[in-house]
């Protein structure tokens, strides 16, 4: 599942297609000591496209964007640099899609991760997650941390539940603070912990119901990482690929090019040729019209 088209109007509306490539969405290490602001760049309808783009199909950008929604009233210099980076990253990454294998099944897969006091100008924690089923993120967030909010782990097993995929015992939360783990296993054992509100205890309750089961995982493998900081080259490919994000090829006209891939075999060579005919063909209503229908087909299949 891809925004393909959309990726690449974003890049060409804003006049990048011919630029450079980065290898990270996070701009580090940037002075905006000497460098104007960039009146002409539309920051906050880049941000609000990129928004949508990170929600839907690119988690390796929600860190990144979530931060540049910040300063949507008044960006800097550097807030616009920042934006014209992940566009040169979104530029040599326009291929990523999420792809989902269904031979590993619909258990729910949740990492919670924090940066502590990551914010460097208002020492607020950045907290991030990722749900993963059948391989592959189905839901993630990264946000700045102003307190526990209910469990999505529980809205995901509600829902699965309703689609007629319940759960099998608790779902593993896996996380890579061991204190963490402890607090939720013995919120009593630490005095310093008595400052910590109720609301703070809701992973710790969800566990004694055996709702959720929280364990231990080694950072190189917390996928949530890439939710709460920007990462260098080589850690944000490593959990690119771990979160599930993959090079789609581009399949052209969907049921053709699906057919000559053998991804179908039951569709017959009349339905292919009849399917090309009316896509060549310079009937606009027909045109849209068969693209409406065959579009969920499509969605269904990547």
């Amino acid at each position: 599942m891809d925004q393909r088209h959309l990726a690449e109007s974003i890049i060409a509306a804003r006049g990048f297609t011919d630029c450079k490539p980065a290898s990270t969405p996070w701009l580090d290490g940037y002075s905006p000591s000497g460098h104007e602001i960039d009146t002409s760049f539309l920051y906050r309808s880049v941000v609000g496209e990129l928004l949508w783009l990170a929600g839907c199909t690119r988690p390796d950008l929600s860190f990144t964007v979530a931060h540049l929604t910040r300063f949507m009233s008044d960006p800097q210099a550097e807030h616009i640099a920042c934006a014209k980076h992940v566009l040169r990253y979104l530029k040599g990454t326009v291929s990523l899609g999420l792809v989902y294998h269904r031979d590993l099944g619909a258990e729910i897969s949740p990492y919670s991760d924090a940066d502590h006091a990551g914010d460097k100008s208002s020492r607020v924690s950045v907290s991030g997650h990722v749900v993963q089923m059948a391989g592959c993120a189905i839901t993630w967030s990264a946000r700045r941390q102003t307190g526990v909010a209910h469990s999505e782990v529980m809205w995901m097993r509600s829902l699965l539940f309703a689609l007629g995929f319940p759960c099998v015992g608790p779902t593993i939360i896996r996380a890579d603070s061991t204190g963490a783990i402890a607090l939720s296993k013995h919120p009593t054992s630490h005095t310093t912990t008595k400052r910590i509100s109720v609301a703070y205890h809701l992973s710790r309750r969800l566990r004694d119901d055996g709702h959720v089961d929280i364990r231990w995982v080694e950072t190189n493998l917390m996928v949530a990482d890439i939710m709460t900081k920007g990462l260098g080259k080589a850690k944000h490919e490593h959990f690119v690929e771990r979160i599930g994000l993959t090079a789609v090829a581009h399949q052209g006209r969907c049921w053709k090019g699906l057919v000559q891939q053998k991804t179908i075999s039951s569709v017959s060579e009349g339905t292919v040729n009849w399917v090309d005919m009316v896509f060549s063909s310079e009937n606009e209503a027909r045109d849209s019209w068969v693209q409406h229908a065959l579009g969920s087909f499509q969605l269904g299949i990547v």
